[in-house]
């Protein structure tokens, strides 16, 4: 299954990844921009999978389509994005302390474990090639 939404225009993405793993059992729209293109891959931090978080595509040029956010499952991602020059933005999330709210009920909070050297102020890039572009690895450390 693609699992994909539009993301946020910027790196700033814990509101914007976590609007990801909400909405992503189902979430489409039609499209009608410039052709999308398999993309597949993993994602490891500190050599191990990232279990829970996003992967973020922003294009680096003109016409480039929109930026498409996928969710990471068990170390590994899967969509659609359009071809070209992209940012890649990446976090990583796991299950946080529990907080009580102004109510008194408790909520689990998010823990964005993988440093902002990767998400919001991610240096990362890949081109993005108007093929399938399977296998791609990001090791970050």
């Amino acid at each position: 299954m693609l699992k994909s939404i539009s993301a946020a225009a910027s790196c700033g993405l814990s509101t914007a990844l976590f609007a990801v793993a909400i909405c992503l059992s189902g979430c489409s729209k039609s499209y009608d921009g410039p052709p999308r293109y398999p993309v597949s891959g993993t994602v490891t931090y500190q050599g191990a999978p990232v279990e829970d978080g996003a992967i973020v595509f922003f294009p680096l040029e003109m016409g480039g389509g929109p930026q498409i956010g996928l969710i990471i499952q068990g170390g590994a991602f899967e969509g659609e994005v359009t071809a070209g020059l992209k940012k890649v933005c990446i976090e990583g999330y796991r299950p946080g302390k529990t907080v009580l709210d102004d109510e008194g009920n408790s909520h689990e909070v998010l823990d964005y474990y993988i440093p902002g050297k990767y998400g919001e102020g991610s240096k990362l890039t890949h081109t993005v090639l108007a093929e399938p572009n399977e296998g791609l690895v990001f090791d970050l450390k």
